[in-house]
């Protein structure tokens, strides 16, 4: 039995809320005993006594020395001669008792020290004369300083000395002192008639409000200037209130003022009842019981709110004990809760973030995070829909207006079939679970969910057009994960093969190795040199020059040899990588065109520019920089746009381009036709030309329908005042049909294949500017 409760009791060890509970009941144990808190506690203090603030009783009244009665009467420090006058005028008007907090020794002047004995004398039983000690800095000694007793008898004489803190202020008073051997006690426990052990000493009460209590001064005493009732029946102090006073310091509530101050409001809370000082302890035991509670508690609010109750208690409960001069602390009991709440807060923030992990912040749906951690749907088929100009449509649309984009395509995706659950990833990615079954039956059902995408999607007022496709992986010995990057690359390759749907064949994984390490190789491609700019030469058909080129990246790996552009560019926009690589292509196409622009002037240059990156706000201050290095004429520059991109981009995406047609350079939208054109989008985009897409111009002689369209694109461009570029020329007969159409420009394998620089100016040189393409192609 012992065994097993030794290994209960090292198992709850183990546990971390009971090492933080632990650990911060030892840290509060340090906290409360060498008084950390202490200045903090005072505030508090000061706060409960502005909310407790009171009047005086009215019962003390001060007899101020001040300054009118030096002046007057005699200079500090006063004779017995001065106070025997000064106690005669108050005696007459019949005072409860007199204080005198100054001790009074032998002034060496008989007549004066007689007056004083005679004084004492008569009235001396309602008459108590102070004595003090003060700290020898050097010695840490009290040295005693009594009122002579030739005037009152040092049994009948009271202490007026206290201690203050580091700041200069008194918290507490002492019942009474021992000097030489003899009790004393102290001058406020006195007047109270709350008679204390010796050596211990009580809080003050600085609630009352000391600006309330009487005071009068000794120059109107001694005048009789002063009404009688203001004194008779009352405890009267006399004290030096001049205002070179040395014993003045800080009164709490009242500022910099007289000690005496001190003692009244010591006074004022014995007269109310005997303090009580709890100290930390209890406070400190009640929070670390709640402490234990709330870290110990299974939901998040339960333990919330027992914190809150306790700061709760912690504050108020000394608020109301001190109106029963009760006293206790609770700053270390409030250290025990904060840091408690702290750790609560950490642990319940960590665990929102857990399940923030899972869930997409757009949707509300499961993220791929959470279907990567699904357990049990091996023997399920795994679909998955990729949205490709997902997030060229989110550039143009808020958080909210994202929100409703992804709930209709949520509803387009479970329509006629509900799925049980739908995981919403990045970059319009969805995925779920579908039972095995035939591929031709999951195939026409995916065909049909491709149908409904075609039906623009409209979100507030603007439609868009969504370009999906699936991919399909039914493995059932890999893990969630592998089989999502499998579906995902499947539905990838859909897109590249023009297909709506595609399962994943296994013989790809060979391939995984490389397409996993791609991101890395392509990093060290662009400081090795593998990655290099080809030159596709572009012909302005009315002359047959050649008037500009095409920028285009290609990837010579060492050992896979040429990376086609599809593979890796997806992959550097996905990664963020696709800056760089823009970057590094603009930079050598401004470069190139400066040189050879010396030989050929006006010779342009195409770059493409990714849809990523119509979202930088900075992209036209880089182009801008490049353009100054190199000193390229802006309008030689064109940045060709996808149709698709340019499309989903909304108009506030859209303002690069609009600077940067500013500046001079020109805009021009790439792939023309492959998307759902309308005047409104060529309105919108600042385009200087307009690139027909490969697709319609290689059968533009022998379909009837896309030579009509190629025509009319030209004449709409033409009247826009837009150039036209018809790209995929391989043969004369397109070329020259294009020529008779009014076509301006046109590029393809006929006129040259991208080739390295050196190679476009080896060409360029051999047949001059304005030799024909063809022998320019051969050349080259």
């Amino acid at each position: 039995m012992g065994i097993r409760h030794f290994r209960k009791l090292r198992e709850q060890l183990r546990d971390g809320r009971t090492k933080v509970l632990l650990w911060t009941t030892l840290a509060a144990l340090i906290f409360g005993g060498i008084e950390f808190g202490d200045p903090l506690e005072k505030v508090l203090d000061q706060l409960r006594n502005k909310i407790r603030n009171h009047q005086a009783s009215g019962q003390v009244v001060l007899v101020g020395i001040d300054d009118p009665s030096l002046r007057s009467v005699a200079r500090w420090p006063w004779n017995a001669g001065n106070f025997a006058a000064l106690i005669e005028a108050l005696a007459r008007q019949r005072p409860r008792s007199i204080s005198i907090l100054e001790n009074v020794p032998l002034s060496g002047e008989a007549e004066a020290d007689r007056a004083l004995a005679a004084t004492m004398a008569r009235h001396g039983d309602h008459i108590t004369l102070g004595n003090r000690f003060k700290v020898d800095k050097q010695t840490d000694e009290r040295v005693l300083f009594f009122t002579d007793t030739a005037f009152q008898p040092r049994d009948r004489q009271a202490n007026i000395s206290f201690r203050y803190n580091y700041a200069g202020i008194a918290w507490e008073l002492p019942y009474a002192v021992e000097m030489e051997g003899q009790s004393v006690p102290g001058i406020a426990a006195k007047l109270a008639r709350m008679p204390g052990e010796t050596g211990t000493s009580f809080p003050i009460d600085y609630s009352v409000d000391l600006f309330s209590v009487p005071v009068i001064s000794a120059k109107d005493i001694l005048a009789g200037a002063s009404p009688a009732t203001a004194i008779r029946g009352r405890d009267v102090i006399v004290a030096n209130t001049a205002s070179d006073a040395s014993s003045r310091l800080f009164v709490p509530g009242m500022g910099y003022a007289p000690s005496a101050y001190v003692q009244i409001a010591g006074v004022e809370t014995l007269r109310k009842a005997r303090p009580v000082d709890l100290g930390w302890i209890p406070g400190f035991l009640l929070s670390l019981l709640l402490a234990g509670f709330g870290v110990f508690a299974r939901k998040p609010r339960v333990a919330a709110a027992i914190a809150a109750t306790g700061f709760a208690i912690l504050i108020a409960c000394p608020l109301a004990l001190e109106t029963a001069s009760i006293r206790a602390d609770s700053v270390p009991g409030l250290f025990v809760l904060t840091i408690i709440s702290i750790w609560l807060s950490l642990q319940s923030w960590k665990e929102a973030q857990r399940q923030k992990g899972t869930v997409n912040a757009i949707s509300g749906l499961p993220n791929l995070s959470a279907l990567r951690q699904t357990a049990g749907f091996k023997p399920q088929v795994l679909v998955c829909a990729r949205i490709h100009n997902y997030a060229q449509i989110c550039i143009a649309l808020d958080a909210r207006l994202e929100k409703s984009l992804a709930l209709q395509i949520t509803r387009r995706l479970t329509l006629g079939s509900p799925i049980p659950k739908l995981y919403h990833g990045e970059e319009g990615v969805f995925a779920w679970f579908v039972e095995p079954a035939p591929e031709e039956k999951l195939g026409d059902h995916l065909n049909a969910l491709h149908a409904l995408f075609r039906t623009p999607i409209e979100v507030a007022g603007d439609l868009f057009d969504l370009s999906v496709t699936f991919g399909i992986e039914a493995s059932d010995d890999r893990s969630i994960a592998n089989r999502l990057g499998s579906a995902l690359v499947a539905a990838e390759e859909a897109l590249a093969e023009g297909r709506k749907w595609k399962k994943f064949d296994p013989a790809k994984l060979k391939e995984a190795p490389w397409r996993l390490s791609m991101l890395s190789q392509l990093d060290t491609a662009l400081e090795s040199g593998d990655l290099w700019v080809a030159y596709q030469p572009k012909l302005e058909l009315p002359s047959r020059t050649i008037v500009g080129a095409e920028a285009l990246v290609r990837w010579s790996h060492p050992e896979k040899g040429a990376v086609p552009p599809v593979e890796f560019i997806p992959v550097a926009e996905q990664s963020g990588r696709i800056i760089d690589l823009t970057t590094f292509v603009l930079e050598r196409a401004v470069r190139a065109g400066a040189f050879i622009g010396h030989r050929h002037p006006g010779f342009g240059m195409s770059v493409n520019l990714s849809a990523k990156l119509l979202g930088e706000t900075e992209i036209d201050t880089m182009i801008g920089r490049l353009l100054d290095r190199y000193a390229f004429a802006p309008e030689l520059l064109t940045l060709e746009v996808t149709e698709t991109a340019a499309l989903a981009t909304g108009v506030g995406a859209l303002e690069p381009l609009h600077r940067l047609r500013s500046m001079g350079v020109r805009i021009a939208i790439d792939d023309y036709g492959t998307g759902l054109s309308t005047l409104e989008y060529l309105r919108r985009i600042p385009a200087t030309e307009i690139k027909i897409d490969r697709s319609f111009v290689q059968a533009v002689y022998k379909n009837h329908s896309d030579k009509l369209m190629v025509h009319s694109t030209i004449q709409l461009a033409h009247s826009l005042g837009q150039k036209v570029v018809a790209e995929g020329v391989e043969d004369a007969q397109t070329l020259e049909a294009l020529a008779f159409m009014g076509c301006d420009e046109a590029q393809g394998y006929l006129i040259g294949r991208p080739v390295a620089f050196r190679e476009l100016v080896r060409g360029l040189r051999s047949v001059g500017k304005a030799r024909a393409a063809s022998t320019f192609r051969v050349r080259a």
